[in-house]
């Protein structure tokens, strides 16, 4: 792998998309407006993420503009309401359907969707000064990787990238770490185009999935040796093989 040539190729992918787009998910009011100012800086200053909120036109059509809205994350500001909005409901559905990172900050009691307690989320009460700046700035840093992940895997994925555009990313995404790797482990094996895969690609790919270090990833990777007749792939997938076995 060619991670000096990875590098610069992403770094230019991503300097190209400028701040990613996490959408603030909210239950319209003035405390959820209040803190959509506080939280924004955090993400805005020097996390090249850009917090937006509602980012809707009177006239336009939600559902169908929801499916159209570029994001690579999500912030639910989890409240009663907001659980109970429909506009939030949709917005997470959608966010779901394009494997967008989700996370929480939660108000008082109220509790998050099931899927989304997976994640360790920040509770507002109590949050105050230097405690409620680092938890804030925590959140922006662990959202910033992920965006960043959750973008180039879309770049990735678009029926006209080279082997050489597809290679550099798949380096690039060996250098991320496994616990985001296993995150987007669905969406990283969705890359593999059978057995038409070029054979550096594969290789480079089961390395990734090897790095996920979960067991998720094993049909993945049997089913490409399955497919590989090159013998570089066939090492590349055996390779991650063993570390998973």
């Amino acid at each position: 792998m060619n991670l000096e040539r990875a590098n610069l190729t992403i770094g230019a992918v991503l300097a190209a998309l400028g701040p990613l787009p996490v959408l603030f998910s909210h239950k319209c009011n003035p405390v959820s407006h209040a803190l959509h100012a506080e939280l924004g800086p955090y993400f805005e200053s020097n996390k090249m993420l850009f917090l937006q909120c509602d980012p809707f036109k009177n006239g336009e059509h939600l559902t169908l503009k929801m499916g159209r809205l570029p994001m690579n994350g999500v912030v639910f500001y989890c409240t009663d309401e907001s659980n109970q909005s429909k506009a939030c409901e949709r917005e997470l559905a959608t966010a779901r359907r394009m494997s967008v990172p989700i996370m929480v900050i939660a108000d008082d009691e109220a509790s998050p969707p099931p899927d989304l307690k997976q994640r360790l989320y920040p509770k507002l009460p109590g949050l105050t000064g230097r405690s409620r700046s680092n938890t804030f700035n925590e959140l922006a840093d662990q959202m910033q990787r992920r965006s960043r992940v959750h973008a180039v895997l879309q770049w990735l994925s678009e029926a006209g990238r080279t082997v050489e555009e597809r290679e550099d990313g798949c380096a690039w995404l060996c250098e991320q770490p496994a616990q985001i790797l296993a995150e987007f482990l669905k969406e990283i094996a969705q890359l593999h185009r059978g057995k038409d895969e070029d054979n550096i690609v594969c290789r480079t790919l089961a390395t990734v999935l090897g790095l996920t270090a979960t067991r998720e990833a094993i049909p993945y990777l049997e089913m490409w040796l399955a497919l590989s007749t090159h013998p570089n792939a066939r090492y590349g997938c055996d390779l991650a093989l063993q570390a998973l076995q």
